[in-house]
C-alpha cells in the first residue's frame, strides 16, 4: 500500500478547508435550533395548560374541591412558563385558569349546596320527630 505524499494530504486538508459552512450557513443553523427550542417550550405550555383545563373539568365531574386546585396551579404555572410566543399562548392559558377558577367555584357551591340539604334534612327529621 502507497504512502499519501505531502502534497494529497495538503490537497485534503484544502479541500476540508473548503467545506466548512459559511457565516450565512451558520446563522441559518442557528436561528433553526432556536425556533426548535421556542416551539419546544410552546408546546410544553400548551400541554400545561390543556391539562389545567381537563383537571378543571375532572374535578367537575367529581365533584372534588382539592381537584380543582391543583388544576388552578397547572393554570397559573403555565402562564408563569417561560413563553416566546406570547399572542398565541395567552388566550389558551387564560382558559385553563379560567376553567379552574369556575371548577372551584362551583366544586364550592356544590359543596355548600350538600351542606344545606343535609341541614335541612336534618331539620325535617327533628321536626318530625
Amino acid at each position: 500500500m502507497a504512502q499519501p505524499s505531502a502534497n494529497s494530504v495538503l490537497d485534503a486538508v484544502d479541500a476540508a478547508a473548503l467545506v466548512q459552512p459559511s457565516p450565512a450557513r451558520k446563522a441559518s443553523a442557528i436561528r433553526a435550533f432556536r425556533s426548535a427550542r421556542i416551539h419546544a417550550l410552546d408546546m410544553q405550555t400548551d400541554f400545561v395548560s390543556f391539562f389545567a383545563m381537563i383537571v378543571g373539568s375532572a374535578s367537575l365531574m367529581f365533584k372534588s374541591v382539592p381537584l380543582s386546585w391543583f388544576s388552578l396551579f397547572l393554570g397559573v404555572s403555565s402562564y408563569l412558563n417561560p413563553r416566546p410566543n406570547l399572542q398565541t399562548q395567552n388566550g389558551q392559558i387564560m382558559a385553563g385558569i379560567a376553567v379552574s377558577l369556575l371548577a372551584i367555584a362551583t366544586n364550592y357551591l356544590v359543596v355548600a349546596g350538600y351542606e344545606i340539604l343535609a341541614l335541612f334534612r336534618d331539620s325535617q327529621a327533628a321536626a318530625a320527630v
